[in-house]
């Protein structure tokens, strides 16, 4: 038995090795993501992620029947050659060492929370990469780095710093209690990220810089920081993140972004990810500067009371081509769904629900340039369903919002509070409200701007169609009184 190394077998019935099984599952998984990858025709092209391969294993050891110590059977394995080690269930004590990891190998446990490696909270990576990694499978055990605070100013749980990290696979594995991340990528190519549980981290999941990644049913709960957060990389942070998925994922309780897909000025702006199908529980999903990036058929529950829910914004870079559709946002936040100076870019079919948390709240703010279109929304409560932030467009923007619904808001429906803004569309919604202190179904605040206003349906008290718009300088045409089902 190795010095630094204490192995706590449990009663299990010893269970044979499948050399094939890690084979077979590898070849599934890429047919998955290969069609998967067929699906995301609706806004952009993403190229297939292709098969994520792992080692087509020649050398097979057990831990702790063939060695003592899971390193000692990562490095019987000689360089170049594949290799697969099984770590049977046990708890597997490093003190303050690590485990470092190396191309062609599968290393994998017998299941969460039945395969436990763990370390005394040194500042040391507990999975770790010193070189360039191609084919890399991690799977069912758990990693422990046994840290009280996280501070992010030391070392992650697992974290492949060593290099350029190509055809990686992280499934079914538990990282808690670090320092930092709970899993950190840099600099990769063709990366898989799923099944997962991260808890008591500085960062949930992080990439740092590279192209064709796939973030799926992971849960992240009880960060300080990000959930799940692309990001910069390479040399002096000149790296980006294109061609991403991030889906189905559950993430509660974080102290920062839940989906953080913001580039920096030392890099190109992110490009082509898809936050898709996530359920955010006091979190929020922020885009800033990025480029065509789809965020779709989320579920936002709460988040923090200054920020929204949606923050589309280009605080930090141009934003642009940016997609958000068929979310359901309950929002107690000053916005639901937010767009801050992006270009070119759409809200559509989104759900917002106002709950009154007292102040002003606002369903969708729509601050975009450019062509913009928000179509087919419903807004629920809130001081106002639909207003600008005080954003002035300029006249190069042409906005359209088409068939949206509002309800219940407490002051007004639509409400253009900006100056300098282009000729626009209201068309075929219903602004309804019956609260005692709702005022306008459309309110503009600037006679110099020009909205075309037509065939909406409007009841706001006893006033009803146009009577119910105070939107001097604009084209009021068909609109009617609205009688609720």
């Amino acid at each position: 038995m190795k010095i630094g190394l204490k192995y706590e077998p449990d009663d299990r019935r010893r269970r044979s090795i499948m050399p094939g099984a890690a084979i077979s599952l590898l070849l599934i998984l890429g047919t998955l993501l290969a069609s998967s990858a067929l699906g995301l025709q609706a806004y952009q092209t993403i190229p297939s992620y292709g098969v994520i391969s792992g080692a087509s294993s020649t050398l097979h050891y057990v831990v702790p029947d063939d060695f003592a110590s899971i390193q000692g059977a990562i490095n019987a394995i000689p360089s170049g050659t594949a290799g697969d080690v099984l770590v049977r269930a046990g708890t597997y004590d490093l003190g303050g060492g690590q485990i470092v990891v190396k191309s062609l190998l599968t290393l994998r446990g017998e299941g969460i929370d039945k395969t436990i490696i763990r370390t005394n909270g040194a500042r040391n990576n507990v999975i770790a990469s010193t070189s360039n990694i191609d084919k890399l499978t991690l799977q069912d055990f758990t990693v422990n780095q046994q840290v009280t605070t996280p501070d992010n100013s030391g070392s992650s749980v697992i974290y492949l710093y060593g290099g350029r990290n190509t055809n990686i696979l992280i499934q079914r594995v538990k990282s808690i209690n670090g320092y930092g991340a709970g899993i950190e990528i840099p600099n990769f190519q063709n990366i898989t990220i799923q099944d997962n549980i991260v808890n008591h981290v500085w960062t949930g999941i992080t990439v740092n810089g590279g192209s064709l990644g796939y973030i799926a049913r992971n849960v992240v709960t009880n960060t300080v920081g990000d959930a799940i957060f692309p990001q910069v990389g390479g040399v002096g942070g000149s790296l980006s993140c294109t061609d991403i998925t991030i889906e189905n994922n559950y993430i509660e309780n974080i102290g920062d972004t839940g989906i953080d897909i913001t580039s920096y000025n030392t890099a190109p702006a992110h490009q082509r990810i898809i936050a898709r199908g996530n359920t955010l529980k006091n979190a929020i999903i922020r885009v800033s500067y990025a480029s065509d990036i789809q965020v779709l058929n989320n579920t936002l529950q709460y988040g923090h009371p200054s920020q929204p829910l949606i923050d589309v914004d280009n605080g930090a870079g141009p934003v642009s081509g940016v997609l958000v559709e068929n979310n359901r946002v309950t929002s107690r936040s000053v916005v639901g769904i937010g767009f801050y100076g992006a270009q070119d870019s759409k809200a559509r079919y989104n759900i917002v629900t106002v709950e009154a948390s007292g102040g002003t709240q606002v369903g969708i703010q729509a601050g975009i340039r450019g062509t913009a279109l928000l179509e087919g929304n419903r807004v629920y409560g809130g001081t106002y369903g639909i207003d600008f932030g005080g954003w002035g467009l300029g006249g190069d923007t042409t906005m359209t919002m088409s068939r949206n619904e509002l309800y219940g808001f407490t002051d007004v429906g639509i409400y253009d509070d900006a100056k300098s803004q282009n000729v626009q569309l209201i068309a075929d919604g219903i602004i309804y409200s019956n609260a005692p202190t709702a005022r306008w179904a459309i309110l503009t605040d600037y006679t110099s701007n020009h909205w075309t206003i037509q065939n909406n349906a409007i009841r706001i008290g006893a006033l009803t169609g146009n009577q119910a718009i105070n939107a001097p300088g604009s084209t009021l045409i068909g609109n009617y009184a609205y009688t609720p089902p």
